[in-house]
């Protein structure tokens, strides 16, 4: 077959009608992650940076640091042993001291009898500074009979999470991704500014849920970087992608450490935000998302960049293709309606899919923002915490990464469920007092939790066709920051009545997602459906056959064929099998 080489200018010669377009078959052809993918995936990443951020510093922002009242004007924090305390109030003749309290005081009598009575803390509370210099906990004395407003923040930034995922998918599916991001950022950036101005808690509040609602910038970077790269590049680039997060986890500690104070932390953090204003208009519109919304010449202005700059030669039947895009959008899609929820719960497949998906995300998303954002209700040091928790998923991704693509999006996130389980079963069982391997097994069921979670985020957009793939994604990231919203308020319950109760219920959760990700269709190396038909038709096949995994040395695409009961790869399709049959499904 003839080939051509596209020059810099793009000029291509027409030649015929092609009857449809194979985007991922397209990718194939320029390159599945070449340069024009490689150096926006970089752009991307900072997106996954930019939500670890706001994460841990909402951790910051939320954590209360050891305290206890104030028996005195100017009193300096002095650690809370009972020696130091007995020395410094030696209210007692006979050995008997009273020591000082989170929520109350002791009050000296007049004379020497060593009387004292118990007040509340009228004077306020004493803060160690040894780590934070100034918390809004402790500027605003979010403490005692506060302690509802503490965990409110922390709330209400989380529920600010779901609202906001849902009008972003929502938004993005109607208007595209890159208006959506860039207007996000901005109110990102001017939520935090708010924030770091203000002196009433009710208004930091406010601020605190429009940075929640800005929290799935995330996701929209995750979908571009599905439709972005080839299948067989799709779940590596799809769980390092998320590596972003550990990033800013590892990070933050440091960073926190020199800028101790949380109103400068916050406006340099926003410093950092403004820079993703810089790039984000040079990030192209989503090529999926054009074409299904008929507009064909825009999506063939961008494929015949990505082709230029990936030095690409095409044989003459995918110019022709390229050159007529806009013939056949204008002609398929020549009034591309907007897709709705309810579009996504007409099909009884496609509603069984999204519901057990948004199951999947809120039990996910509930585990791992619990283990992110609750550094404190371990013991030991909070930043030391973080750093842990963030290092164990550099690992645990990157692992993962190098697998995902050998052993399958379900036993990959089955791994990553089992991990977590087993190890936030064996925290609830340790007695208290041993902090250590407290935190130590924590960090193990985080490696665990980031395996799961990260999967199940690329399962999900490897599921949805593109007309409700930024919707669908959203409507799952919802329920998904519902369940994290209700981790505040767990370990809360746990404080108060028995510290276990938030590891058992995570670790049940997982047990019922383990069950249920096992009826979902395999998506390892299938192509994206590009439309609504299309993911219905696959669900159809996927729910009776049997999946085998491509395990030849070259791995190219795994192609579905017209049988409904095997897989077989593009090697062995070459070679003539016959997947009806042969080989032998597992």
């Amino acid at each position: 077959m003839e080939h051509f080489k596209i020059e810099s200018d793009g000029d291509v010669k027409e030649y015929g009608r092609p009857t449809s377009f194979d985007i991922d078959g397209y990718l194939k052809s320029i390159g599945e992650f070449g340069s024009y993918q490689r150096r926006f995936f970089v752009l991307l990443v900072f997106l996954s940076i930019i939500d670890g951020f706001i994460v841990v510093f909402t951790v910051i922002t939320s954590t209360a640091p050891d305290h206890y009242c104030r028996s005195f004007q100017n009193e300096t924090y002095v650690p809370r042993t009972q020696t130091s305390l007995c020395d410094s109030f030696p209210i007692s003749s006979n050995s008997t001291c009273y020591t000082a309290d989170r929520c109350l005081r002791v009050v000296l009598s007049n004379g020497s009898d060593g009387n004292a009575t118990i007040a509340e803390c009228d004077l306020g509370w004493v803060y160690d500074q040894s780590i934070y210099h100034s918390t809004p906990v402790a500027e605003w004395d979010l403490v005692c009979d506060k302690l509802w407003q503490r965990q409110l923040s922390k709330t209400v930034h989380m529920l600010g999470r779901p609202i906001g995922a849902l009008l972003i998918g929502v938004s993005a599916n109607r208007f595209g991704s890159k208006p959506v991001l860039f207007i996000n950022t901005l109110i990102l950036v001017g939520a935090g500014l708010l924030a770091a101005t203000v002196n009433s808690f009710p208004v930091f509040a406010v601020s605190q849920f429009f940075t929640g609602c800005t929290g799935s910038l995330v996701n929209i970077g995750l979908i571009y970087v599905t439709e972005l790269v080839g299948p067989s590049k799709r779940g590596t680039l799809g769980l390092l992608y998320y590596l972003g997060y550990p990033i800013a986890a590892m990070i933050m500690p440091s960073i926190a450490s020199f800028v101790k104070d949380w109103r400068k932390l916050d406006i340099f953090l926003c410093i950092i935000f403004s820079f993703a204003l810089s790039y984000l208009w040079i990030i192209p519109e989503s090529v999926r998302w054009l074409l299904a919304h008929g507009r064909g010449e825009e999506a063939k202005r961008i494929l015949l960049h990505a082709a230029v700059v990936n030095k690409a030669t095409l044989s003459v039947d995918k110019l022709d293709e390229v050159n007529h895009l806009t013939t056949i959008t204008n002609s398929e899609v020549s009034s591309p309606r907007p897709y709705g929820l309810m579009d996504m719960m007409r099909n009884p497949l496609m509603r069984k899919t999204v519901l057990n998906m948004c199951f999947q995300w809120s039990v996910t998303y509930a585990v791992y923002i619990g283990l992110s954002t609750n550094t404190d209700f371990l013991a030991g040091h909070d930043l030391l915490n973080m750093f842990l928790t963030g290092l164990a998923e550099v690992p645990a991704l990157t692992l993962t990464a190098l697998f995902v693509d050998r052993i399958g999006r379900k036993l990959a996130s089955l791994c990553g469920y089992t991990v977590a389980g087993v190890a936030l079963a064996l925290v609830s069982m340790i007695p208290q007092g041993n902090d250590a391997v407290v935190v130590g097994i924590a960090v193990i069921g985080k490696f665990g939790i980031s395996v799961g979670f990260a999967v199940v985020c690329l399962y999900t957009t490897e599921l949805l066709p593109t007309p409700i793939r930024q919707i669908g994604v959203g409507l799952c990231s919802s329920f998904g920051r519902i369940g994290a919203a209700m981790t505040p308020m767990l370990f809360t319950l746990g404080e108060l009545y028995w510290w276990p109760i938030p590891y058992v219920l995570f670790s049940s959760g997982l047990c019922c997602g383990a069950l249920f990700i096992r009826t979902l269709p395999e998506t390892t190396g299938v192509d994206l459906p590009q439309t609504m038909e299309d993911a219905e038709e696959f669900l159809r096949k996927g729910s009776k056959r049997c999946i085998l995994l491509c395990r030849d040395s070259s791995y190219q695409q795994c192609e579905l064929d017209n049988s409904p009961s095997h897989f077989i790869s593009a090697s062995q399709r070459d070679a003539g099998v016959d997947a009806k049959n042969g080989p032998t499904p597992v």
